[in-house]
């Protein structure tokens, strides 16, 4: 019986609770859902959920004793920490299990700590949300389709650069500078709709097509589609570079003309993947050929499979199409490119306050989970105001000797 909260505003809430094992329905039947909630009583229930799901403990706080009043807020947040702390403390154990092929464990982790799991991995994550809804399938036919959407994300970390240097830079424009240097304000990435190139992706796609197009996925409608048809990305952005001698087109292209900054960022603060763009198309086909390979094992094991609606299909265009900007022609290699492309919900993304210019809808961006460190910005050659830019800076506790203004010659 729900009598007595069926009709209460925090139903659905309870509901879940009940649901997921946080609350005992008899347990919710004697409870007040209208008392005010201390904070000390809110952190010790807190904590013994923590405990009883294994998640790892809420940080201790200064508020953990106090008596005053909890809000919604506070023990969402609270929660989001315990579920931030786990998945973060679960990703090296399930990486390691996918390491030696141990599929079936690493797939009970998810499971077990699927609260936790957008905080593992941003593909990890997607292959979660897409094994996870379907419940008709064994969990054979689960872990089978775990490996080899795993075994396709290990392909995609042929991109991955393991070895950066010490500093990135990032060139934008200065109204993004004031941004960044707000109090615990994150770094966004935008979805890859906005990307300034129109030729991003197509190249790839070119070889795409050349190389997969064949007998085994004829009727893989993904393979026939151009760039305009592909679906509403899931991919979001942000693009570095480790060169550290400013270039002249960089100003020109990514800086407002020479008028905006180059922000320096301690790499280490990065706790993102790092994937480098890459300018040689036989590193494209060898990608491609990989996860051809894994693909049509998994076809040889899964049987009749329509690729149009599979899942393991879904998540390899989802990571091909991903991979696409990932992949430029050699004329721009002197950008030493590296990007950072994670998956994420468009509805569930962040809208900019304003419209831009000649767009009809507010852009929409993610942030990076941990708080990045500035190490340098290099106002640009055109970048006027720089007494008053150096003085807001100033006032954002960064070091004057981090500024500079750029030395290259610019009419």
């Amino acid at each position: 019986s729900s009598e007595g909260w069926e009709e209460h505003w925090a139903a659905a809430y309870i509901y879940y609770c009940i649901a997921v094992g946080i609350l005992e329905e008899d347990l919710a039947e004697t409870l007040d859902f209208d008392k005010a909630v201390r904070w000390k009583d809110a952190h010790e229930l807190l904590s013994r959920i923590c405990k009883m799901k294994k998640l790892l403990v809420i940080p201790e706080s200064r508020r953990q004793g106090s008596t005053a009043e909890i809000t919604r807020a506070d023990v969402a947040l609270l929660l989001y920490n315990a579920c931030e702390r786990t998945g973060h403390a679960i990703a090296k154990t399930v990486f390691r299990l996918n390491r030696r092929n141990r599929w079936s464990q690493s797939l009970r982790i998810l499971f077990q700590y699927a609260l936790c799991v957008q905080f593992v991995d941003s593909d990890i994550a997607m292959i979660f949300r897409l094994i996870a809804p379907e419940e008709s399938r064994t969990w054979e036919e689960h872990v089978l389709c775990y490996e080899h959407m795993a075994k396709i994300l290990k392909r995609k970390n042929l991109f991955r650069n393991k070895e950066p240097g010490p500093e990135l830079f990032h060139y934008t424009a200065l109204g993004a500078l004031e941004k960044l240097t707000q109090k615990d304000v994150k770094f966004r990435l935008s979805n890859v709709a906005y990307l300034n190139d129109p030729m991003e992706g197509r190249l790839f796609i070119q070889i795409m097509q050349e190389q997969l197009t064949s007998d085994e996925f004829a009727t893989w409608e993904f393979l026939h589609m151009e760039r305009d048809e592909m679906s509403i990305s899931t991919s979001f952005v942000a693009s570095f570079t480790d060169e550290e001698q400013e270039q002249l087109p960089m100003w020109v292209q990514y800086s407002d003309g020479g008028g905006g900054c180059r922000i320096g960022i301690q790499t280490d603060s990065i706790k993102a993947p790092l994937y480098s763009i890459v300018y040689d198309a036989n590193m494209v086909k060898r990608f491609l050929d990989s996860v051809r390979v894994v693909l049509i094992s998994y076809l040889e094991k899964a049987g009749q499979v329509d690729m149009n609606t599979d899942i393991v299909f879904d998540y390899a265009a989802k990571v091909l199409t991903q991979v696409s900007y990932l992949y430029k022609d050699r004329h721009y290699e002197h950008e030493r490119e590296m990007r950072i492309l994670l998956f994420a919900d468009p509805a569930k993304a962040k809208v900019e306050s304003k419209i831009r210019e000649d767009e009809v809808f507010p852009r929409l961006y993610i942030e990076l989970d941990d708080l990045i460190q500035i190490t340098s910005v290099t106002l640009g050659p055109k970048t006027t105001g720089i007494e008053k830019i150096a003085v807001g800076l100033a006032s954002r506790n960064l070091d004057a000797k981090i500024i500079r203004k750029s030395e290259i010659s610019y009419r």
